[in-house]
């Protein structure tokens, strides 16, 4: 297969237009392309077998470990809802939504409060506000055109295992 492909430049000392014409063999390297997942843990379960055999481990036979290991994840995460866990730990990851949530958990905030509190902008403020309460970690009750939030006190203590206070 060849591309043509064309390009008029310009001489401007002679004033006068050229055209140059080429051609291009194109050549086609046709990959084999795996799905992502193809192959995938094979070198772990390699590793794995050798991690036995070694001794370093208390298993003895590698399929029964490599399907214990397998089992762990859901007797570990049991019926937690790990999407709603993941955006609580989202949601407190930021170091100016942590200071929005201490600063609701000494007490019910208006959103105009918060933003002089800590010198936001009302969009910035707004914006992390409603992070936090799709995680939970906050509620807003509305008030007229008044919106107010507190803190969640018993989702955040599970979370960071106070209640009331940073530590220091």
């Amino acid at each position: 297969m060849v591309c043509r492909g064309g390009r008029d430049a310009q001489d401007t000392t002679r004033n006068h237009i050229e055209v140059f014409k080429f051609e291009v063999p194109v050549v086609f390297n046709i990959v084999k392309r795996q799905s992502p997942t193809a192959g995938h843990g094979h070198g772990a379960k390699s590793s794995l077998a050798r991690l036995v055999q070694s001794g370093r481990c208390e298993a003895v036979n590698s399929k029964e470990y490599q399907a214990e290991l397998t089992s762990l994840v859901p007797r570990t995460s049991g019926e937690v809802d790990l999407n709603s866990e993941a955006r609580v730990f989202k949601a407190l990851s930021d170091e100016l939504r942590l200071k929005m949530v201490y600063l609701l958990l000494t007490r019910e905030m208006c959103e105009c409060e918060i933003i002089v509190a800590l010198g936001l902008t009302q969009p910035t403020a707004s914006h992390h506000l409603s992070i936090l309460e799709r995680a939970g970690v906050i509620t807003k009750t509305k008030r007229g055109k008044w919106a107010f939030y507190r803190g969640s006190e018993a989702k955040v203590s599970r979370f960071l295992g106070t209640a009331t206070s940073p530590s220091k």
